[in-house]
């Protein structure tokens, strides 16, 4: 009897907390307890194999935008995120932000993009854009604006050209990839191999090739059957793995006029290729 007296009160006082932190987190709820402030992913290298933070992304075949990226918000009762931007700075500090779009938890899940991306196609070469963030409750209580900013510019994108279409593999396993560089022939440039369709993962990424660009048509030469994952320096080739018959590529360049950590850069369209059994 003891024994069932002692369980029934360990069971009493365990119900009792469950309540009380049920009415703690429903209190916390209805005083409308904004959400901690959004992070924003740190800008990967350029030469990376994925694509992340703010970095000029390929949105179709022949467009480009502004990819954004940041860290998911713990909260349970997060409604979503908001993006504001502004191209205005005084003595290199934003001004004025406005917000671009207000981004609901699943509300581009259609695009197939994650609540914690966000790619602005609203914007015009030669223009600086700086961003911040805000995330906000489903009671929609706004936490503060993100500590940090974001910054991009994009220049006038290049060309990508060949391969495209069905091609042979040459029995070297040597492609010339071809582009015009539409930014005057000038700076760097970061040439990016995947595989599937538009999936910027660093698994689904074969190559990248990186160099000077001087010319107005320019080229690189990559061997896929030699798997290089390390060059000396900022620019040579990597192949991370042989490309494969009965699978369709996707390649485009990117255009680094002031350097490849700079936050100034085009990406040139899509350009696929699908190899042939």
């Amino acid at each position: 009897m003891k024994t069932i007296r002692t369980m029934n009160s360990k069971l009493t006082l365990l119900l009792i907390l469950t309540v009380a932190t049920i009415i703690a987190s429903c209190k916390e709820e209805t005083q409308g307890t904004p959400p901690s402030t959004p992070r924003f992913v740190p800008k990967s290298v350029d030469t990376a194999r994925a694509i992340r933070g703010i970095q000029p992304s390929v949105i179709r075949e022949s467009r480009g935008g502004l990819r954004l990226e940041w860290f998911q918000n713990p909260e349970r009762n997060l409604g979503g995120y908001e993006v504001w931007r502004t191209e205005q700075a005084i003595n290199g500090v934003p001004v004025n932000f406005a917000l671009r779009q207000k981004l609901p938890i699943g509300s581009q899940a259609a695009q197939n993009l994650p609540d914690t991306v966000f790619i602005d196609e609203n914007v015009r070469t030669s223009t600086m854009y700086y961003y911040k963030l805000v995330a906000y409750s489903k009671l929609d209580v706004a936490s503060n604006f993100s500590e940090e900013f974001q910054q991009y510019e994009l220049r006038v994108p290049g060309t990508a050209d060949g391969p495209r279409g069905d091609i042979l593999l040459p029995n070297d396993s040597v492609l010339t990839f071809r582009w015009l560089d539409n930014n005057q022939s000038q700076g760097f440039y970061c040439l990016k191999v995947y595989e599937g369709d538009l999936d910027f993962r660093e698994e689904n990424c074969v190559a990248v090739a990186t160099g000077q660009t001087f010319l107005a048509s320019d080229s690189v030469r990559i061997n896929f059957s030699r798997v290089q994952t390390n060059f000396s320096g900022t620019t040579g080739v990597k192949v991370f793995k042989p490309l494969r018959r009965g699978q369709r590529y996707f390649w485009f360049v990117m255009f680094h006029p002031l350097g490849f950590e700079v936050n100034v850069g085009a990406p040139s369209n899509r350009q696929t290729f699908y190899i042939n059994p």
